[in-house]
């Protein structure tokens, strides 16, 4: 059985409140977190809100605005979970 310690760093998704979750981005690039609201949007670089695409419609621009590392989508989530997103 593993303890908490390590089941928290196993985890890929954190529920932030208000439908705001921090999910590890699955792919080439692992080490990479999305915010998302009820998985229908993602969060980008400016604090806007906006549809994401289907994976193979995804480009590098796209990737580059909505994918943060983990402090960086926590603080972000946890704004957007009180009212701050766009």
């Amino acid at each position: 059985m593993i303890d908490r310690d390590e089941m928290l760093a196993r985890a890929t998704v954190f529920a932030m409140g208000d439908g705001v979750t921090v999910e590890l981005v699955r792919g080439m690039d692992a080490d990479r977190w999305a915010v998302r609201r009820m998985g229908r949007a993602v969060l980008n670089v400016d604090g806007q809100w906006e549809h994401e695409p289907l994976p193979s419609s995804r480009s590098d621009e796209f990737l580059a605005r909505t994918r943060f590392d983990l402090e960086t989508a926590w603080a972000m989530a946890e704004k957007a979970a009180r009212g701050g997103g766009q």
